[in-house]
């Protein structure tokens, strides 16, 4: 069996250990709206930012996937986030920042169009 590096355009998470995020280069402690063309951290200063008026936002950015990645194990996600997304014919989901991380680079590799929120 023959392994290839494969080199990605765009934005991609190169690391994540707790409380930090390494995109590309850029080492990010604070939350982050990734997608492969953009890395925001506006508007994400903790999860009393998250509401249905925010989902509804991530519209600009034409997602199929929105994957939200928090540091704990267990969090109840309010069903109205998902019913945003899911109103759109987005894919939602939501787990650990690490997890999340994983999915957001498997489904770049596919040339999926994924938004991660991501909280290290």
């Amino acid at each position: 069996m023959k392994f290839s590096e494969e080199k990605f355009e765009g934005n991609y998470v190169s690391s994540y250990k707790e409380g930090k995020l390494h995109i590309g280069e850029k080492q990010y402690k604070s939350p982050v709206l990734l997608t492969k063309e953009v890395i925001n951290l506006n508007g994400l200063e903790d999860f009393s930012a998250l509401n249905v008026e925010y989902f509804q936002s991530l519209a600009a950015y034409e997602p199929e996937f929105v994957l939200l990645g928090f540091p704990m194990v267990s969090f109840a996600v309010p069903e109205a986030w998902s019913y945003a997304c899911h109103s759109q014919g987005w894919s939602f989901e939501a787990m650990h920042v690490a997890a999340a991380c994983r999915t957001f680079a498997v489904l770049r590799s596919e040339n999926r169009k994924v938004l991660a929120l991501l909280f290290p």
